[in-house]
């Protein structure tokens, strides 16, 4: 598949001749805070040697890579990691083999505490998001459209603002959106997605923005989130926790990663 219009054409230069990676984007909205950047990865995932793509991850990835069951989870999981990791190795001007990951909370992979880097990741059917940021704990969620899943179970963990957003809204894809910031806001949280899904109300603004609402004590200020630019059939988003709220709430992982 040729490279869409919204791709880049050239990889960079740290990025090049990594098995099914096909383009490389940056996709942060000129309006979020500086320090955070968003990378699109497009993947080819029928063009590549899974064997040559595992030997860029160290053994533990490699095994952790082999227990997804399909080629395309091996294949996306794999990318993504090789990727993430050469991102962070220059932002962190080190060898991306040295990068450690420490388990935080709900098993997600960190860097260790004092290192000023966050990060997450996201992806779905050929695409998949990496957030890096300076500024704070982040989250990110891709979203594909074109198989909208039986939404009816799902809503009992929405809010009722969150359920009326999608009532009175006449889009098909209402449900996605919302579901897109709400994943992206758990994950700034460094919280599970299954246990606190009433916890917070997302609900898509004008913008680009989204309005944010934690319900509950004992919850930070509430995370900042944004609507991403997506390919055609995919919805994502953006979350930052602010450094206040990083201070003065629950402690969240100092980076994580979801799929």
């Amino acid at each position: 598949m040729g490279a869409p219009h919204w791709a880049s054409s050239v990889l960079d230069s740290c990025l090049r001749r990594i098995p099914f990676l096909a383009a490389v984007q940056a996709v942060a909205p000129a309006h979020i805070p500086r320090g955070i950047q968003v990378h699109l990865l497009e993947l080819a995932l029928q063009q590549g040697s899974l064997p040559a793509l595992l030997s860029l991850l160290p053994g533990p990835e490699q095994e952790r890579c082999l227990r997804y069951r399909r080629s395309a989870d091996q294949i996306r999981f794999a990318t993504t990691r090789v990727v993430l990791r050469r991102l962070l190795a220059r932002r962190l001007r080190v060898a991306a083999q040295d990068i450690e990951f420490a388990m935080g909370a709900f098993g997600k992979p960190g860097l260790p505490h004092g290192v000023p880097l966050f990060f997450n990741v996201s992806h779905a059917g050929g695409f998949a998001l990496i957030a890096l940021s300076a500024q704070g704990p982040v989250g990110v969620d891709i979203e594909a459209t074109a198989r909208m899943p039986d939404t009816s179970p799902l809503h009992l963990g929405f809010t009722p603002d969150e359920q009326r957003y999608c009532d009175r809204t006449a889009d098909a894809h209402a449900f996605l959106r919302v579901w897109s910031g709400k994943e992206a806001v758990l994950k700034a949280l460094g919280l599970g997605i299954g246990q606190h899904l009433p916890s917070v109300s997302v609900i898509p603004g004008p913008a680009g923005h989204y309005a944010v609402s934690p319900h509950g004590a004992g919850f930070p200020l509430p995370p900042q989130a944004w609507q991403l630019p997506a390919p055609p059939g995919f919805v994502a988003a953006l979350a930052l926790l602010q450094p206040v709220a990083a201070v003065l709430g629950q402690e969240p992982e100092v980076a994580a990663e979801s799929g």
